[in-house]
C-alpha cells in the first residue's frame, strides 16, 4: 500500500506537469543575436507607468471623470486601446509580457512574484539605461540577469504593503511619485542629451484598494484619482525639465480585476486592462487612420474616440520602436500599427525589424525540427509553413530594393502572422503523442488499482518474458527518440506507460480475468463512470450537484421508509439536512457584492448553539466544555472584530494576535476522547471557529449545514447496514485484517457519495472551477501586510476544512461498519482518474481567456484532489485516533 500511496503521488505530480509542457510550454529559445537598433527613433526617452490591477472596465468608467489628467490627455493629444493579457492573470506574467513581449505559461506561478531571475530579454535591457521604481516584488525582476548597470532600481519596503480596512493604499504610489520627483530635480539634469532612457513607474496601490475595498468601492476611486494627480505631476515635471518635446509616455496596467478583488483566471474584468500613450512618437486619434482595422469606439463628452487594442506582449516592440531599440530577442508582439506616428520609412524598418526578430526565433526552432521530426506526421504542415515564411522573406527584401515601404509594411504584417502560426506550431509539437501517451498511462494506471482491489496486493517482479519485451519497447522508444533530439521529458513520458503496463502484466491472472468477464462488475464500473461524468459536468454548473445531491437522499430515504428501518427521526434528519445543504449550491458566490455581516453573526450563534447539545450528555468531556466555552467566547469576540473592521477601523495588533490563536484552537481536538460519537463533534466545532474567522457571509451556515448533513449520513449508512450499535458505541481504532470485510456495492455507493460532498465542500460557497473566485477579505481578522503566499496558504485551509470533517466522518463509515479502508480509497482514486482524463482533454488554449483559465483550473483542481484525498485521509486518522495521554499505539491506515 506504502509503494501505491508513492507511487500514486509521483503518478499525478507527473500528469500535473504535463499539461504545461502540452498546452502551455512557454517557447524561450537560446542564443539569438538582437536586431539592429533603428536610426532616428522619434523619442529619446519613455516612460512607461503601470497602474498593478487597474482593469479597463474601472478606467473607462463615469466618463472617465475620475482621472482628469488622462481624460485631457486623451481628448488633446493620445491614443487609447485595451491591452488583452493571458492568463494567468498575474503581476509576474503581466509585467513579463509587457516589457519582454514573453507570455509565460501558467507554471510560472510557481516562480513566486519575489526577484525572480529574469530567463529572457527585456526592452529595459535593450535600453541605454532603464530607472525603476515601486514594489520589491516586481522591480527587481528585470534588474536581475540584465546587462551590469542597465537597470538601476529602487523599491520600498514590503511591510508598507498594509492589507487593512482602512488602509491608505495610495501611500505606496506616493512613495513612488516622491522618489521619482527628488530623481528628477536632481538627477535628471545630467539625462538630457541622452538617449534610449526608460523611466518605469510601478505603482501597487489600485491593485491593493482592489482586493482590500473592491474596483466598486469609493476608496477605490480615491485611490485612483490620488493616482491620476500625481501621473499629472510627473509628467508636468518631465515636460518642463526635458523641453525637447522628446518623450513618449506609456499608461497601462500588468493584469485586470473581479468584482470581488482577486484576479488569477480569464474573466473580462481580469484581462482587459488599459493603455493609453502620448509624447513623441504617439499617434493622436484625431488624425490616425484605419488601414487594417475596423475599430469599436468610446464615448468621451459626446465625441466617439476610436479603440485601438492591443495584445500585452505587443507592448514591447512599440517601446522599442519608439526609442530605436532593438526588440527584445524572445518577444512574441507585433507592433501595433496605428501607435506610432512615425515617417513610412521608419515605420517600414520598425516593422521589418519586428518581423525579423520572430524569424530569428523561427529559424532556430526549424533548426531543431529538422533533426527530430516525425516525418511520416508532421512534414506536410511543416513544409507548408516553411514555403509560405520563405517566400514573404524574399517579398520584403525585395520591396526594399524597390524601395516600397507600404509594401514592406504590410509583408511584415504577413511574415509576423505566418511566423507566429509557426512558432504555435513548435509550441504543439508533441502535443498528440503526449496525450495518446498519458492516456495508455492513466489507462494503466487505472488497471493497475482495479488488480489491487481484486488480488489486494501489487508484485513489482515479473517473469522474464515480460522484463525483456518491456525494456525492448522502451529501448527502442528511447533509441529513436534520441535520435529525433526529442527533450528528455518527452521520452520520459513516452515511456511512462509501458513502465506502468508492465506492472499491469505482470499481475495480470486468471482471477483478474474472470472478475472482467463478471456481469456485475461491468455494471458497477459503469456505474461508476456515468457518476464520474456527473461530476465532470458540475464543474460547468455546479447546481447539479443540489439535483444530485436531492434525488440521491431522497431515494435512500424512500427505501429506509419501504424497509421500516428505525429509528425514522434519523432517516427524516438525514433528508431535511439534505435540503438545506442543497440550497448552497444554488446561491450566489460569496464575493464583496453579497457580503453579510448579518448573516455571518447568524451562523455564528447556531454553531454556539450547536456545541451545547452534547455538553449534557453523559458522556460529554471536559474538553468538550472547554471547547463549548471556547467557541462562545470566540466566537464573539470574531464578530467584534468583524464589526470592527466593517465600521472602516483598522486591525488592532490585540485583534490580531487573539485571531491566530483561535485559527490555533482545532489543537484542542487531539486532547478529547476517542469515542466515535464525542470526537466527531469536537472534530466539527473545533474547526468551526476557524471557519468563522474567515468567513464574511453566510459561509458558517453552510459548514453547519454540510457538517450536521455528513454527520447523519454516517447515521444513516448505521441504519442502511441494520446496525444496532450507535455512534456513541465506537471507538476510533485501527481495524486489523481480519475484522474488515469484503468490499461490496454498497461500499462503492458509499465512495460515489463522498465524491458528491467533496465537490459539494468545493462548490457549496465558492466557484472552485476558478482560481479568481476567492476573496482576500477571507483573511482580514488575520493578515494586516500584504502577502499573498500567506493569504494564500489561509484560503487554502478555509477551503479545507470541509474536506476535513468529511474525511473525518468518511473514517467513521468505515471503522463502524469494518470496511477495507485501503480497497475503498482506490475505488476512488479510479474514478477521481476517471475525470482527470476527461479534463485533460477538455483543457484548451485557443479561444477566449476565461474558457482557457478556466479549462486549466479545472484539470489542476482534479489533479490535485487526489493528492489531497491521500493526505486528508492521513489527517483525519491522526484527529480522530490520535489522543494526549493515551499509551495505545497508534498507526496510519
Amino acid at each position: 500500500m506504502k509503494f501505491l500511496v508513492t507511487f500514486a503521488i509521483f503518478l499525478h505530480f507527473l500528469f500535473l506537469l504535463s499539461i504545461f509542457y502540452i498546452y502551455f510550454r512557454t517557447i524561450i529559445v537560446q542564443d539569438l543575436k538582437p536586431l539592429k537598433s533603428l536610426d532616428n527613433p522619434p523619442a529619446k526617452r519613455l516612460v512607461l507607468i503601470v497602474s498593478d490591477g487597474l482593469r479597463a472596465e474601472s478606467f473607462f468608467d463615469q466618463n472617465y471623470n475620475r482621472t482628469p489628467f488622462l481624460k485631457n490627455i486623451l481628448l488633446t493629444r493620445g491614443l487609447i486601446g485595451v491591452s488583452h493579457t493571458h492568463v494567468p492573470t498575474e503581476s509576474r506574467p503581466g509585467h513579463v509580457a509587457l516589457i519582454a513581449g514573453v507570455y509565460e505559461d501558467p507554471s510560472s506561478i510557481f516562480k513566486g512574484w519575489q526577484e525572480n531571475f529574469v530567463e529572457f530579454d527585456s526592452v529595459f535591457n535593450r535600453s541605454q539605461i532603464t530607472y525603476a521604481w515601486g514594489s520589491p516584488d516586481i522591480v527587481p525582476m528585470f534588474s536581475k540577469g540584465a546587462t551590469p548597470n542597465r537597470v538601476i532600481t529602487e523599491t520600498y519596503d514590503s511591510n508598507s504593503e498594509i492589507f487593512g480596512a482602512n488602509a491608505p493604499t495610495f501611500l505606496l504610489d506616493k512613495w513612488v511619485f516622491d522618489r521619482v520627483k527628488i530623481f528628477l530635480n536632481t538627477k535628471a539634469e545630467n539625462l538630457k542629451e541622452k538617449s534610449g532612457v526608460i523611466f518605469f513607474l510601478h505603482l501597487l496601490g489600485m491593485d491593493t484598494s482592489g482586493h482590500v475595498h473592491k474596483p466598486h468601492s469609493e476608496k477605490f476611486t480615491e485611490n485612483l484619482k490620488f493616482v491620476d494627480r500625481g501621473i499629472g505631476e510627473i509628467v508636468e515635471m518631465i515636460d518642463k525639465i526635458f523641453d525637447d518635446n522628446l518623450t513618449a509616455f506609456i499608461f497601462t496596467s500588468d493584469h485586470g480585476m473581479t468584482n470581488r478583488g482577486s484576479h488569477g483566471a480569464g474573466h473580462q474584468h481580469e484581462t482587459e486592462t488599459p493603455f493609453l500613450a502620448w509624447g513623441a512618437g504617439i499617434n493622436y486619434w484625431k488624425i490616425a487612420k484605419d488601414d487594417f482595422l475596423t475599430r469599436t469606439h468610446i464615448t468621451i463628452d459626446g465625441q466617439n474616440i476610436p479603440r485601438y487594442d492591443i495584445q500585452q506582449a505587443d507592448a514591447a516592440p512599440l517601446m522599442a520602436t519608439l526609442i530605436g531599440s532593438a526588440v527584445p530577442t524572445n518577444s512574441h508582439g507585433k507592433l501595433p500599427y496605428m501607435y506610432p506616428n512615425v515617417s513610412k520609412i521608419y515605420l517600414a524598418n520598425a516593422f521589418s525589424n519586428n518581423a525579423y526578430q520572430l524569424h530569428a526565433m523561427y529559424q532556430k526552432l526549424h533548426e531543431q525540427a529538422l533533426l527530430k521530426t516525425f516525418k511520416f506526421s508532421f512534414n506536410t504542415k511543416e513544409s507548408k509553413l516553411e514555403d509560405e515564411i520563405n517566400f514573404l522573406d524574399e517579398q520584403i527584401k525585395l520591396s526594399f530594393t524597390l524601395k516600397d515601404y507600404d509594401d514592406i509594411i504590410v509583408k511584415s504584417h504577413d511574415l509576423i502572422k505566418a511566423v507566429h502560426e509557426a512558432i504555435d506550431y513548435f509550441q504543439m509539437y508533441y502535443k498528440n503523442e503526449l496525450l495518446v501517451s498519458l492516456t495508455l498511462a492513466m489507462a494503466g494506471w487505472i488497471a493497475l488499482l482495479y488488480q489491487f482491489i481484486i488480488k489486494s496486493s501489487i508484485t513489482l517482479k515479473m517473469n522474464r518474458k515480460i522484463f525483456i519485451t518491456g525494456s525492448a519497447i522502451i529501448g527502442v522508444i528511447i533509441f529513436y527518440n534520441f535520435l529525433q533530439h526529442a527533450p528528455l521529458v518527452v521520452i520520459g513520458y513516452f515511456i511512462l506507460p509501458v513502465i506502468i503496463w508492465m506492472i499491469v502484466v505482470s499481475n495480470f491472472d486468471g482471477n483478474s480475468l474472470q472478475n472482467l468477464r463478471n456481469q456485475n462488475h461491468l455494471m458497477i464500473a459503469i456505474i461508476c463512470i456515468i457518476f464520474a461524468e456527473l461530476l465532470v459536468y458540475s464543474f460547468f454548473e455546479r447546481r447539479i450537484l443540489s439535483l444530485i445531491l436531492i434525488l440521491y437522499t431522497g431515494s435512500i430515504t424512500a427505501y429506509a421508509i419501504r424497509k421500516k428501518l428505525e429509528p425514522k427521526l434519523k432517516t427524516l434528519k438525514y433528508f431535511s439536512s439534505a435540503v438545506c445543504l442543497g440550497i448552497f449550491p444554488l446561491l450566489k458566490v460569496v464575493d464583496k457584492e453579497n457580503k453579510n455581516s448579518i448573516l455571518l453573526a447568524l451562523g455564528t450563534i447556531f454553531w454556539i448553539f450547536r456545541s451545547m447539545d452534547y455538553v449534557y450528555l453523559k458522556r460529554s468531556s471536559k474538553i468538550s466544555i472547554l471547547q463549548t466555552i471556547l467557541l462562545f467566547t470566540g466566537g464573539h469576540f470574531i464578530l467584534y472584530v468583524v464589526f470592527h473592521l466593517d465600521a472602516g477601523n483598522n486591525l488592532e495588533f490585540y485583534q490580531q494576535i487573539i485571531s491566530w490563536i483561535l485559527l490555533l484552537s482545532p489543537i484542542l481536538i487531539i486532547f478529547g476522547p476517542t469515542n466515535m460519537e464525542i470526537k466527531l463533534k469536537l472534530i466539527g466545532n473545533g474547526f468551526s471557529i476557524a471557519y468563522i474567522l474567515m468567513s464574511i457571509s453566510y459561509e458558517p451556515l453552510f459548514l453547519l449545514s454540510f457538517f450536521v448533513h455528513i454527520y447523519s449520513w454516517v447515521e444513516m449508512e448505521l441504519i442502511i447496514f441494520r446496525r444496532m450499535k450507535q455512534l456513541k458505541d465506537f471507538e476510533f481504532e485501527t481495524l486489523k485484517d481480519e475484522r474488515r470485510r469484503k468490499v461490496d456495492f454498497n461500499d462503492i455507493r458509499c465512495v460515489l457519495v463522498f465524491l458528491l460532498y467533496l465537490l459539494i465542500s468545493f462548490f457549496g460557497t465558492g466557484n472552485m472551477a476558478t482560481v479568481s473566485s476567492f476573496d482576500p477579505n477571507w483573511v482580514r481578522c488575520l493578515v494586516i501586510v500584504f502577502s499573498p503566499f500567506l493569504m494564500t496558504i489561509l484560503i487554502i485551509i478555509k477551503l479545507a476544512i470541509p474536506i476535513k470533517l468529511l474525511s473525518c466522518c468518511f473514517r467513521a463509515i468505515h471503522i463502524a461498519l469494518r470496511v477495507d479502508t485501503k480497497k475503498v480509497f482506490i475505488l476512488m482514486l479510479i474514478i477521481c482518474d476517471i475525470m482527470c482524463l476527461n479534463f485533460l482533454y477538455l483543457v484548451k488554449n485557443k479561444g477566449s481567456w476565461l474558457d482557457i483559465g478556466t479549462s486549466l483550473s479545472h484539470f489542476i483542481i482534479m489533479e490535485a484532489t487526489v493528492v489531497i484525498l491521500i493526505l486528508f485521509y492521513g489527517l483525519a486518522h491522526f484527529l480522530t485516533s490520535f489522543q494526549i495521554g493515551n499509551k495505545r499505539e497508534t498507526k496510519l491506515e
